[in-house]
């Protein structure tokens, strides 16, 4: 695991293909609309969750969301730049 992080460290415009509609997927699976909707919300707060807990996830669910539009974006610029 410590070489794929170093890697990405030395080579961040090295992203992989993600077949479109994966990233449509996974941005969908991980919209904030998509976990309140689909009642995740409720099952954390009735597992027992903590609000702290719940707005961790929520935040890291918006990272990840994140980190797929900055892969869509770094391919776009290394497609412009070939």
């Amino acid at each position: 695991m410590i070489a794929d992080i170093k890697h990405v460290l030395d080579n961040p415009n090295d992203v992989p293909d993600v077949p479109p509609m994966v990233m449509r997927y996974l941005q969908a699976m991980l919209s904030s609309e998509y976990i309140s909707e689909s009642g995740k919300l409720k099952s954390l707060r009735e597992a027992g969750y903590s609000e702290q807990a719940i707005f961790g996830f929520i935040l890291g669910t918006q990272y990840a969301s994140k980190m797929l539009d900055e892969m869509e974006a770094r391919k776009r610029m290394n497609r412009e730049e070939d």
